[in-house]
């Protein structure tokens, strides 16, 4: 076959396929023009994301770790914002984003028995069932 028939055959196959392709992008662009404008700004968010999020009470109080930080069990137990930096004597300026681990070492004692402090601490805060 010369080179003047293998041009001959190349050039429509080109074309052809150059045409598809410019022809499914200016599909494509139509169908993303017609597509509705949503201003999710406009969307009311739900509270939690929908979550319906209940605090825990006294059957949870066993889940308490000393990992923890005081402001994640203020709001997990839906606490008062002040009510362990009294009940356990906090000091430290950065309450509540101290762990219990951290409480311990400022109170010199052992893990364990902070642990148990701040248990007994938020079990205090619920009406006795």
């Amino acid at each position: 076959m010369s080179d003047k028939n293998k041009n001959f055959i190349y050039w429509p196959v080109f074309t052809s396929i150059f045409l598809v392709v410019f022809l499914l992008i200016l599909f494509w662009r139509f169908l993303v023009s017609q597509a509705p404008k949503i201003n999710y700004r406009a969307i009311p968010i739900p509270k939690e994301n929908g979550i319906i999020r209940q605090s825990l009470g006294l059957k949870e109080i066993g889940l308490i770790e000393s990992w923890m930080t005081f402001d994640y069990l203020n709001k997990s137990f839906n606490l008062p914002g002040d009510y362990l930096k009294v009940a356990l004597g906090i000091q430290d300026k950065r309450y509540p984003f101290i762990t219990i681990d951290h409480y311990s070492r400022l109170r010199k004692i052992s893990n364990a028995a902070a642990l148990q402090l701040t248990k007994q601490s938020v079990a205090n805060y619920f009406p006795q069932q």
